[in-house]
């Protein structure tokens, strides 16, 4: 499936969990006011990408 519009551009700086688990929904994600389902193998790319965020800047890059 393709995508077919944008909803929100972000800047890179945004934080996209954390990667909440609900028994019905399965993993779920808030930002920008919206709360999105996501497959549950996301959801460890999910806390990658915030961590990255959070980490410290490498000084060779």
């Amino acid at each position: 499936m393709k995508p077919v519009s944008v909803w929100e551009q972000l800047p890179r700086a945004t934080e996209l969990g954390p990667a909440e688990v609900h028994p019905s929904l399965g993993p779920t994600v808030s930002f920008g006011g919206m709360v999105l389902e996501i497959d549950e193998e996301y959801a460890a790319v999910v806390h990658a990408a915030d961590l990255e965020l959070r980490a410290p800047r490498d000084p060779f890059g």
